[in-house]
């Protein structure tokens, strides 16, 4: 959702139509929970399918802008007659979507200021009524209301701490409509050499929170790494001394200096972490450790075996990697398929 969210934080005078995948039924491009923006003009921000629904939301989301208001739109694509929708695609699935109006103001900047904190922020929207979109947000400390809300819509916080719990991003129940925006996934890069470049440009675009650490005030900084959410200057020894990581940190090792990342992976051995990988070869990673076995959670060399070459390619490999990691994790929290 962030990824969505900071298309419209950048265009604060604009309105979008925001598609939201609430129902799938069969097969489908994209899972519940999938977005997508739709500017005044046409312009789209993502994809909720192959490319089947996109030029059909076009003209449900001008409608939606004109009027103001949300409207569901529903799609069968199971016949290869055109007597459903009118497209005969057969990809045997039929698949629910919201449209609805959306635009940059304060309480979309609250929500936004809760998952900077990394906070989880659930939406409770019903959509019945004249769907004119009254809302709930949540976090586990605060509550900011939309609209006139009733006593029922509020009695429904506790179904919300299972959807966070299980790692769900949306449940229909009844007509209700549940949803929980998460922080990005803290990513923690330590090496600011020619080759992370590429990997940060990459990361950025795949909800990942990327702190870069490297001593070198001359390569850690904005103009070669422009995506990264921050730059520290400073000795991976000294900022592992100062700064705890949490269980959901993904790590990355590529200093390039032996010495550094033994120091690295020594502090991080006993730290639980969401996933751990070092640029090398496993006999570099081997000697890192002293002649130990490299343990099972320590990702070795980094990256899916794509027979890589090049810092672009690499970056695909270690992305690769990560978002398998990250959706497995995912999957087996909620027992189904990833949204996103």
């Amino acid at each position: 959702m962030t990824i969505t969210l900071q298309t419209v934080k950048e265009n604060p005078h604009q309105t979008f139509a925001l598609v939201t995948i609430i129902g799938v039924i069969g097969s489908a491009y994209r899972r519940e929970g999938a977005k997508m923006l739709i500017s005044g003009d046409g312009q789209l921000y993502g994809m909720v399918s192959s490319g089947c629904l996109e030029e059909d939301l076009r003209a449900h989301a001008e409608d939606t802008l004109k009027s103001n208001q949300t409207k569901i739109v529903m799609y069968d694509l199971r016949h290869e007659d055109d007597l459903s929708w009118g497209r005969g695609i057969g990809c045997n699935g039929s698949i629910k979507t919201l449209v609805e109006p959306i635009k940059w103001d304060a309480s979309w900047t609250q929500v936004d200021q809760w998952l900077q904190q990394g906070k989880s922020v659930v939406s409770i929207t019903p959509l019945h009524g004249d769907m004119a979109r009254p809302r709930v947000f949540w976090t586990d400390e605060e509550q900011l209301c939309l609209g006139d809300i009733d006593g029922s819509l509020l009695a429904l916080k506790p179904e919300t701490e299972t959807l966070i719990e299980r790692g769900i991003k949306l449940d229909l129940l009844g007509d209700v409509l549940f949803e929980v925006y998460h922080p990005k996934d803290p990513l923690y890069i330590f090496g600011a050499g020619v080759d992370v470049e590429p990997l940060v440009c990459l990361l950025s675009s795949l909800h990942f929170e990327i702190t870069l650490i490297d001593p070198r005030e001359n390569r850690c900084n904005v103009t070669h790494f422009p995506k990264a959410n921050r730059h520290v200057v400073q000795h991976p020894v000294t900022f592992l001394d100062e700064y705890s990581l949490s269980e959901r940190s993904y790590v990355i090792v590529m200093t390039h200096s032996f010495e550094w990342d033994q120091q690295i992976i020594q502090r991080l051995f006993h730290v639980p972490l969401g996933y751990v990988g070092v640029l090398g070869p496993r006999q570099r990673t081997t000697r890192l450790l002293s002649g130990k076995l490299i343990p099972s959670w320590l990702h070795t060399p980094i990256g899916l075996p794509l027979q890589a070459e090049g810092a672009e390619e690499i970056s695909v490999s270690i992305a690769a990697e990560l978002l398998k990691i990250r959706n497995h994790r995912r999957k087996s929290r909620s027992g189904r398929s990833s949204s996103v």
